[in-house]
């Protein structure tokens, strides 16, 4: 979760829903009379008798004072209820109605409440644990390429490299090209980013990612690739605009699964008994202090509410949560597990 503001004398703190752990947390953390302002859509019929619809949805401006929290069972999201004390516009927002504020990925929200210790502990904690991306993007067209460094809090704009490639002399263009495309690969390894995002108005990207795969296809395994208008600052503004930080943290966030997934697999693959899969046994070890990492699925989670008990039990223990994301890769291949857990050591 991205911590926007946190004033605790003031009683509120301002977020970004970066990740489905942050749903688990946020679940927590929002609690019955708390006051949580969002985004969200009203229905409003109409008063016109020729059109007998349901009424068109609304965006309306709202503060909730919360009654219940849950994640839905059928979406990746946490749906807080209660009564509306205020909206913007107040003809679509009546005060004391009822009405239900998803929050979803991309969502930023305020919560207004006491703040009290464990709860700032849990802020601290959801911070520390936040998604870091470090990512390049490369822009590149005929003449020129410009990297920068993104960040959650941010851009970083690094450098450009000339392109002295010239059609006018076919003899010299190839080399020029490979020269230059060369260049652009060694100041991608030197930055050492965890995902490089490749744009170019034209084809260029097409042309890099072909030298890349000749040159250093480990590295070009790494890379990502969009379109955008031109080679100058505003296409990475364009980028951003088009979703380029959700995206990088989503392909991030499905590296990590993955990878868990397969630690998992070669465990029980080797039959080593550092791992274990279902719910009794999977409760067992938390009871024994045996879980270093425990991977669950958010399908599971949200049927099951019992298991936010059980996953509370083993984050007390020191246990390190992966929620596998139902819709993407990892979790797909997930779901013949559901649940399991590493071990710290051997049980039998």
């Amino acid at each position: 979760m991205h911590v926007i503001r946190f004033d605790s004398e003031l009683s509120e703190l301002k977020a970004k829903v970066e990740s489905l752990e942050d749903l688990w947390f946020l679940q927590k953390l929002i609690e019955k009379g708390d006051i949580l302002l969002a985004v969200s859509f009203r229905r409003f019929k109409s008063d016109d008798k020729l059109r007998p619809d349901s009424g068109e949805k609304k965006m309306v401006h709202l503060e909730l004072q919360v009654e219940e929290t849950e994640i839905a069972e059928n979406a990746n999201k946490l749906r807080v209820s209660g009564k509306i004390l205020s909206g913007s516009p107040p003809e679509f927002a009546q005060k004391g109605a009822h009405h239900t504020i998803d929050l979803e990925l991309k969502s930023v929200f305020s919560v207004r409440k006491e703040f009290l210790p464990y709860h700032k502990k849990l802020i601290s904690e959801s911070k520390k644990k936040a998604t870091k991306v470090r990512a390049l993007i490369v822009v590149l067209d005929d003449h020129k390429a410009l990297l920068a460094n993104l960040r959650n809090d941010g851009i970083k704009f690094l450098f450009e490299l000339e392109n002295a490639a010239s059609k006018r002399e076919p003899a010299k263009f190839k080399k020029a090209k490979d020269e230059f495309f060369a260049e652009i690969l060694e100041a991608i390894s030197r930055e050492t980013p965890e995902r490089i995002l490749i744009a170019s108005p034209g084809f260029s990207k097409d042309e890099f990612q072909k030298f890349a795969k000749e040159k250093n296809p480990s590295l070009e395994k790494a890379f990502m690739y969009d379109h955008v208008s031109n080679a100058e600052k505003s296409a990475i503004y364009e980028l951003l605009k088009k979703g380029a930080l959700e995206r990088l943290i989503s392909e991030q966030k499905m590296q990590t699964e993955f990878e868990q997934l397969e630690r998992l697999k070669a465990s029980l693959g080797k039959n080593d008994h550092l791992s274990v899969y279902g719910v009794d046994e999977v409760r067992q070890a938390i009871d024994a202090n045996a879980v270093e990492t425990l991977l669950i699925e958010d399908l599971l989670l949200r049927k099951d509410r019992a298991l936010n008990n059980l996953m509370q039990k083993a984050e007390n223990t020191g246990a390190k949560i992966i929620i596998f994301n139902s819709e993407d890769e990892a979790g797909l291949e997930f779901s013949a597990f559901k649940i399991a857990a590493m071990l710290r050591y051997r049980l039998t």
